[in-house]
């Protein structure tokens, strides 16, 4: 009878305020997340390519076949990894960076056979937290220190400094077809800056009390950005909060369908583990922006990394560096790997966090 039921009604309630209490802890301690990069190919849809620790892999699903395995591209883990087709050029090819902990930036050129070349490097000062190929083939990224930096490979020899944080730049991406440029930090902030030329900050997007750990843009007016808070919102490019939700853990990867109004989120807890929400409304008077979160979790683990497929179907990288994709069964989680198996390479890119490194770090 009901009874029966009240001790565990009290246990699930006691439960989840001290997961809250958990995630608001989370803000204030050192907190270490992955930060392991997971994209689709900008052309080819069907390949799926991502880093564990440093190596990169590239894996086409229509023919289980293999076009990056196990490339030993850097000394350490690799952070970032993004493709664009190469600017002002017919032939359809593909520009690749990848950066990360040992401070190398790497332009690679994918051949037509789909191996790739290294076509330039640089070596940065400082470990890269974030990097990406804007459209005219200039490489963005970001470091420990605070700065965004821009390279022309080819054209300019040192990277210029476009914009400084006074914080660990955490997080970046480009919104509204590439003219405003997004990057959060260990600071809570979310800043949007007009690009190329970055000389003006459009605006600040605040109401997050933990670092940032993951941005995306959400069609051309929109951003989304996730927290170690355990929160998830949607703001426009002025900074204005539209829709926000809440989960029981904090939020280490993000993820939002192109080609749907499905957004997914990883968290640390497993428990919670990957969620998706759906964007709904407007935001209109009669229709505001909503984020309605699905009842149970798609994935029961903590993920490293997420990204959706054309189908609107959900690909992770888990906790050993593997691929997981939806068996065709529908009802568990096939996995694409070779070799050894690698332990998740945790950054702590904590507002409290101590680094061994010698950087001055001014604060707010």
């Amino acid at each position: 009878g009901a009874s029966g039921r009240a001790p565990q009604v009290v246990r699930s309630m006691a439960a989840r305020e001290a997961a809250r209490e958990r995630v608001v802890a989370a803000g204030t301690k050192v907190l270490s997340l992955p930060i392991l990069p997971l994209t689709l190919h900008p052309l080819r849809h069907t390949t799926v390519v991502w880093a564990a620790g440093r190596y990169l892999f590239a894996y086409d699903l229509a023919t289980s076949a293999w076009e990056q395995c196990r490339r030993e591209a850097h000394t350490d883990t690799v952070r970032a990894l993004h493709g664009a087709p190469v600017a002002q050029e017919a032939s359809q090819g593909v520009h690749w960076v990848s950066a990360g902990d040992d401070k190398e930036v790497i332009l690679w050129r994918e051949t037509a056979d789909r191996q790739w070349e290294v076509e330039a490097k640089m070596s940065h000062t400082k470990k890269v937290t974030a990097a990406l190929l804007d459209g005219q083939g200039r490489i963005l990224f970001a470091d420990r220190f605070g700065d965004v930096c821009r390279w022309a490979p080819g054209k300019t020899g040192e990277p210029e400094v476009l914009v400084s944080h006074l914080a660990i730049v955490t997080a970046m991406a480009l919104a509204a077809g590439g003219r405003v440029l997004v990057t959060g930090d260990n600071h809570e902030k979310v800043r949007v800056t007009c690009y190329p030329d970055a000389a003006e900050i459009r605006s600040f997007c605040l109401g997050h009390t933990a670092q940032i750990t993951a941005l995306a843009a959400y069609g051309d007016q929109a951003i989304l950005s996730t927290a170690a808070d355990g929160t998830l919102r949607l703001w426009d490019l002025d900074g204005a909060a539209l829709a926000s939700c809440s989960f029981d853990a904090p939020i280490s990867s993000l993820a939002a369908s192109a080609r749907s109004s499905r957004v997914a989120v990883g968290c640390e807890d497993g428990a919670v583990g990957v969620r998706e929400v759906r964007v709904e409304g407007d935001g209109s008077p009669s229709s505001p922006w909503q984020l309605h979160v699905e009842a149970e979790p798609v994935v029961v683990e903590a993920a490293q990394a997420i990204c959706f497929r054309d189908d609107s179907s959900l690909l992770w990288v888990d906790r050993k560096g593997r691929l997981r994709k939806r068996a065709d069964s529908g009802t568990s989680w096939d996995h694409v790997f070779e070799g050894e198996l690698l332990d998740a390479s945790l950054a702590c890119l904590s507002k409290n966090a101590q680094w061994a490194e010698d950087d001055t770090r001014a604060e707010d």
